[in-house]
């Protein structure tokens, strides 16, 4: 199974058991289950782009937990450029982690990511 639909499955399951309980008072369940599905990078890094997307993201909690399964898709060269859910400023960041991580990611998934960008006219 895709990484991005066992992070979306787990991610719903801890939001059924919690659902009429404030979601971010469960980062700390949430953020394992996108690193544990993030295996590109290392945990470190990961948990970077958690925080960046997740915790300091001007998206309600709960659309910016689910926004990262776009990245997941990303990530696993699955990536709908049709229905880009991204704002600039997070296209700005995966740029960033890119640059940063192209050694983690591997040659073909850069090329991938990077013509992503370049369909969008972000590159």
């Amino acid at each position: 199974m895709e990484t991005s639909r066992v992070y979306t499955k787990n991610i719903g399951k801890v939001y059924k058991k919690n659902y009429d309980k404030d979601l971010s008072s469960f980062k700390n369940e949430f953020e394992p289950i996108f690193i544990e599905c993030c295996k590109v990078l290392p945990a470190d890094i990961s948990s970077e782009i958690f925080a960046r997307f997740v915790t300091y993201s001007d998206r309600e909690f709960k659309d910016a937990l689910y926004n990262l399964t776009n990245l997941l898709e990303l990530f696993e060269e699955n990536y709908d450029v049709e229905n880009d859910p991204f704002t600039k400023e997070e296209w700005e960041y995966i740029k960033l982690v890119i640059n940063d991580s192209t050694d983690e990611f591997g040659l073909d998934l850069v090329k991938y990511m990077m013509q992503v960008m370049l369909d969008l006219g972000l590159i």
